[in-house]
């Protein structure tokens, strides 16, 4: 019997094993972004670069990483933290 597993896997090409596996590094990146206490991010060597800013970025600190979009919002809201 297939399961949604099984349905993605023929949806994307990807075997059932890689799929585990970006969902397991998934998690292991999430883990390590939710246990920071305080990111810093930079720009993750070789990332390719999207209208003029880097598509991925590390945190120094826990080297989890984030695509362009969560690093704005990040950045907005350290802003927002630093104006009185």
């Amino acid at each position: 019997m297939a399961d949604s597993l099984d349905n993605l896997s023929a949806a994307t090409g990807l075997s059932r094993g890689t799929m585990l596996e970006l969902f397991a590094e998934a998690k292991a990146n999430n883990q390590r972004l939710s246990a920071c206490p305080w990111h810093d991010f930079e720009p993750l060597p070789g990332a390719k670069v999207v209208f003029g800013q880097p598509a991925k970025y590390r945190c120094k600190h826990c080297a989890g990483e984030v695509d362009r979009h969560a690093y704005h919002w990040h950045e907005q809201g350290r802003r927002a933290k630093a104006t009185p």
